[in-house]
């Protein structure tokens, strides 16, 4: 099975058993939305990884592509269906081409702008209840705690 590094618990976890040969809706969806995502993968590529050539970015397409047709078109040939099996063939295609994190950008970015906001949520939150104590009714006046 795969190991998702983002899951606390990754030893425990356990994937749903979707089986897409039985769900000719999902065996339709899924590789669909995988090519459709490649347009994404490629403009994330490009930046992520400016030095690649557009040699290197087509062989990585093209053989995304064969990869998900195959999966679509001879799904006999895997031992399961899924949405992982999809997914694996994804990521190693990704790392043999050297774009191991295409989103890396995206992550980092997201990640600093999650953290500020936590920093000013944190920074507010605690002036916020030093105010809501401040102006409590019954709080003693400076003048009545001296």
């Amino acid at each position: 099975m795969a190991r998702l590094r983002q899951l606390a618990e990754g030893d425990t976890y356990r994937a749903y058993d979707w089986n897409l040969r039985r769900d000719a809706a999902g065996r339709a969806y899924w590789p669909a939305h995988f090519r459709q995502h490649l347009r994404l993968l490629v403009t994330q590529i490009r930046e992520q990884y400016p030095d690649a050539t557009p040699v290197q970015i087509e062989q990585f397409r093209a053989d995304y592509l064969a990869t998900i047709q195959s999966l679509d078109t001879e799904p006999e040939r895997y031992n399961r269906l899924d949405v992982l099996l999809i997914d694996e063939p994804r990521r190693d295609l990704l790392v043999r081409y050297g774009f191991e994190d295409p989103f890396r950008g995206i992550k980092l970015r997201e990640n600093a702008a999650v953290l500020k906001d936590e920093a000013v949520a944190a920074r507010v939150g605690g002036r916020l209840f030093d105010y809501i104590l401040w102006f409590q009714p019954g709080r003693p006046s400076a003048d009545e705690r001296l």
